[in-house]
């Protein structure tokens, strides 16, 4: 069954009115009568369907237009919906003036219009925050001409006008379609970023909650294929070195991230207060500080990196899962499935380039080329949200690597560093790049 738009509809009307002498006067009717502009006001709230509005037609056309049109300042303020059906009933359509009513109410026609549709309409919670959403901009406008009109001088306000809050416009429009605030604020951001999805959700096609997660799904496409690009625009410099992590000849330029993997016993300690002075040394103001740890001594590689001579600040805990097969200590009687992720900052503090989820997993490498090796896409999360396609990438315990191939992967320039001839020569047979 094809049913036609309205417009389509009084298109074939035209035609039929001009075929049919019969329906000649009535067509001069209707060229003859004044034609009124529909008031902002009215435009809030979606128009019907055309099937509805043909059925209203058929209904004008057996009983005629029991409600006339309102007119607000020689506006239309109620009755879009009984115009296009008057034209395609061929009655020639009342009108009546509220003006009188409404300053005597002393209230807006935004209020006015809201009153007299909301529930009547019988609109979802969706659609009315849609709605509440498009009269904002004029609700707010409204109240700041009252607000400017009580300072003048001279000027009086009628007894008993009622004069909108000068409070926040979503509480007000909140109290008044009887929804949330937040509902209000998620349909103005749907209908200032994708607005055909808004125009479902006015037509009743799709839910506010449903038209958002679309939003967000297609949000996350745009970043996924924004960043794409940005990678392949970025070539990756990797630089390895054999160095010891307390050496002074370490590169010396300004690095945005520092992420690695240390030793976690407690004879390695000194070597997380160097990391400490590392990460003073080589952090750009700004700069982050992501390090695994071990569960054990964790108090104290807390106090580590926390001194003040280290210069950084606290900022989380991230928790690195592991699904799989998971380590046992046995001599405390413990299983572990996860180890910590500390993250610290240099001053001044700036936020995460995206927003991070503090929890996420991974599993073990098949086949270890290195004692403590860990999967290149353990480490994504941390890249991603802590630096930047083309950002400087500092591993000073880089091992086998990893690190260094996740970076590469993501568009990072990256420098890895360690003490040990077997590791470093590992890392240059898995990236094909020379020692400096």
């Amino acid at each position: 069954m094809c049913v036609l738009s309205v417009d389509a509809s009084l298109y074939m009307l035209s035609h039929y009115l001009l075929a049919d002498p019969a329906n000649r006067r009535f067509s001069s009717a209707m060229r003859d009568a004044p034609v009124y502009p529909i008031h902002p006001a009215a435009s809030v709230l979606p128009m019907l369907p055309a099937t509805e509005i043909k059925k209203l037609a058929r209904d004008i056309r057996q009983r005629g237009l029991l409600q006339p049109i309102l007119l607000y300042k020689r506006q239309i303020i109620d009755g879009r919906n009984r115009l296009a059906a008057c034209k395609l009933a061929r009655v020639e359509p009342r009108y009546q003036a509220v003006d009188p009513d409404l300053d005597q109410r002393g209230i807006t026609a935004l209020e006015y219009v809201i009153s007299l549709n909301l529930r009547r309409r019988q609109l979802s919670a969706s659609q009315q925050a849609m709605a509440a959403a498009a009269a904002r901009p004029q609700w707010v406008a409204e109240a700041r001409k009252i607000s400017v009109s009580n300072l003048k001088r001279g000027e009086r306000q009628p007894e008993n006008a009622h004069v909108p809050s000068r409070g926040s416009s979503d509480q007000q429009l909140s109290k008044m379609f009887g929804i949330s605030a937040r509902y209000i604020i998620l349909a103005a951001e749907l209908n200032k970023k994708h607005p055909l999805l808004a125009g479902e959700v006015m037509r009743g096609e799709c839910t506010l909650s449903r038209a958002a997660r679309r939003a967000r799904s297609l949000h996350r496409q745009q970043e996924q294929l924004a960043e794409k690009k940005s990678i392949c625009s970025h070539k990756s410099h990797i630089q390895i070195y054999h160095l010891d992590v307390r050496s002074t000849s370490r590169p010396s330029r300004p690095f945005d991230l520092i992420l690695t993997d240390p030793p976690y016993s407690q004879a390695a300690m000194p070597l997380w207060f160097e990391l400490g002075r590392v990460a003073r040394d080589s952090l750009r103001p700004g700069g982050f500080l992501a390090v695994l740890a071990g569960l054990q001594f964790l108090d104290q590689v807390i106090l580590t990196l926390a001194k003040p001579e280290h210069e950084l600040n606290y900022f989380w805990t991230l928790c690195l899962a592991f699904d799989g097969p998971h380590g046992k200590r046995q001599g405390l009687g413990i299983t572990t499935s996860w180890r910590p992720m500390l993250v610290f900052f240099k001053k001044p503090w700036h936020k995460p380039h995206r927003h991070i989820v503090d929890r996420f997993r991974t599993t073990l490498p098949p086949d270890r080329v290195h004692k403590w090796e860990q999967r290149p896409e353990a480490f994504k999360p941390i890249i991603e949200n802590f630096s930047a396609p083309g950002d400087w990438v500092l591993d000073p315990f880089a091992g086998s690597g990893s690190v260094l191939e996740c970076c590469r992967r993501l568009g990072r320039n990256a420098v890895g560093i360690d003490a040990d001839p077997e590791a470093v020569r590992m890392m240059e047979q898995r990236l094909g790049v020379r020692r400096l």
